[in-house]
C-alpha cells in the first residue's frame, strides 16, 4: 500500500530515506517485528543523540541523526507492506519525533545559547513540518491514497489502545494542525498546495526529513550551532514561499 496512487506521486524531496526504508521494511518482514518496536527503536536512538551532542561527540550523533531518519521511516513502510497501517503507530511516530525534535533543539540551545533563536527554530520547524502534512494528507485522501492520517485529528479514536497516544498527539499537534487550517481557511489560495504536485515538491524542502538531513550534516561536519542560523533563515523563506508560490497562477497542460 502507498501513500497515493502511482499517477498522483510527486517528487518529496522530504523523504529522501525512502528507498532505503524499504528495503530494510521488506528485510524486516518476515521477522514479524512490529512497527512500533521500530518507532520505539528510534526514539532510543535519538536520545542517546541528544547526549551525544551534549558531550560533543558531534560526529556520531549525526551519523545517528540520518539513521534516526531512515528508521523513521522504515516502520510506516512496514506497517504499509503489510497493510496494516494503524493509528497508533500513526500516532506513536508523531510523538516520538516531538519527543526527539525538542531534545535537540533544547540539547543545541544548551551549547549554543541564543534561547530566543533556538525557540523561533523549534516553532518554525514545527510549523513547516504540520503544513507540509497537513496539505499532503488532504492531497492523499483526494487522490484516494492511504486515509489513516487526517487534516486535523480531533476526533476521539474508537480504539482504547489509541486512545492514550491520541491523546499525546492532540496534546502536542493539535494547535499546530489547527493554526495551518485556520491559516489556510483565511487564506483560501494555499490550498492549492493540496492539489498542486509542483507545489507539494516546493513544499517538501522544508518537511522533516530535510530538517534531520540537515541537522545530520552539520553535526557530521562539527558546526552544530549553524543548524540554528540556517534554520532561522529558512523559515523566514519558508514564510516567503507559502504566502508568495499559490498567488502565481498555474501553468497551463
Amino acid at each position: 500500500m502507498d501513500k497515493v496512487p502511482k499517477q498522483y506521486r510527486f517528487i518529496d524531496f522530504s523523504d529522501w530515506a525512502r528507498p532505503l526504508a524499504v528495503a530494510i521494511a521488506k528485510l524486516l518482514l518476515p521477522l514479524r517485528i512490529h512497527p512500533v518496536v521500530v518507532t520505539l527503536a528510534f526514539l532510543v536512538i535519538g536520545i542517546w543523540t541528544y547526549f551525544l551532542i551534549l558531550k560533543e561527540e558531534y560526529l556520531l550523533a549525526g551519523f545517528l541523526v540520518l539513521i534516526k531518519n531512515v528508521l523513521d521511516s522504515v516502520d510506516g513502510s512496514l506497517a504499509r507492506l503489510r497493510g496494516k497501517p494503524s493509528l497508533v503507530g500513526r500516532y506513536a511516530d508523531s510523538i516520538a519525533d516531538a519527543i526527539l525534535n525538542s531534545l535537540w533543539i533544547y540539547g543545541l540551545f544548551q551549547i549554543c545559547g541564543n534561547g530566543w533563536v533556538a525557540f523561533a527554530v523549534w516553532l518554525f520547524m514545527h510549523l513547516e513540518v504540520t503544513a507540509m502534512n497537513y496539505f499532503f494528507v488532504i492531497y492523499r485522501h483526494l487522490s484516494g491514497g492511504d486515509t489513516t492520517s487526517k487534516p486535523l485529528e480531533f476526533k476521539l479514536p474508537k480504539s482504547s489502545i489509541a486512545f492514550p497516544f491520541w491523546l499525546l498527539y492532540v496534546i502536542y499537534y493539535g494547535w499546530q494542525d489547527l493554526v495551518i487550517h485556520i491559516v489556510a481557511t483565511i487564506f483560501p489560495y494555499l490550498k492549492r498546495f493540496s492539489r498542486d504536485k509542483f507545489l507539494l515538491s516546493v513544499l517538501s524542502l522544508w518537511g522533516l526529513g530535510i530538517h534531520m538531513l540537515l541537522l545530520g550534516t552539520l553535526l557530521i561536519f562539527q558546526v552544530p550551532c549553524l543548524f540554528l542560523t540556517v534554520e532561522l533563515i529558512g523559515g523566514i523563506i519558508w514564510l516567503i514561499v507559502l504566502f508568495a508560490i499559490p498567488i502565481i497562477k498555474p501553468r497551463k497542460t
